[in-house]
């Protein structure tokens, strides 16, 4: 089985990405890129998600043990949107 990630801004893709493990880094890494992108602060991004700066940390970070909605609070404060599916192909 494969999962699909697409992390996307509100007006087009800003990367797409398939990855058989390793989807909570990827999304870490799209996450963090953006931040970076807008020359946000961690603690920042915290402010707008209404979260604590660690569970930023933990989200950049790949912590597989945050909920779902805390990863999209992020990507909302961000300007993006996360999208998973999951793709089961037949041998």
């Amino acid at each position: 089985m494969a999962y699909g990630v697409d992390i996307s801004r509100r007006k087009g893709i800003l990367c797409q990405m398939t990855y058989t493990d390793g989807t909570v880094e990827a999304i870490a890494r799209g996450l963090r890129h953006r931040r970076r992108q807008l020359k946000l602060t961690q603690q920042d991004v915290a402010d707008l998600a209404g979260l604590a700066r660690y569970t930023v940390v933990r989200v950049e970070g790949g912590d597989p043990g945050v909920q779902f909605d805390t990863v999209r609070r992020i990507a909302d404060a961000v300007g993006l949107t996360i999208s998973l599916s999951a793709q089961y192909h037949e041998s």
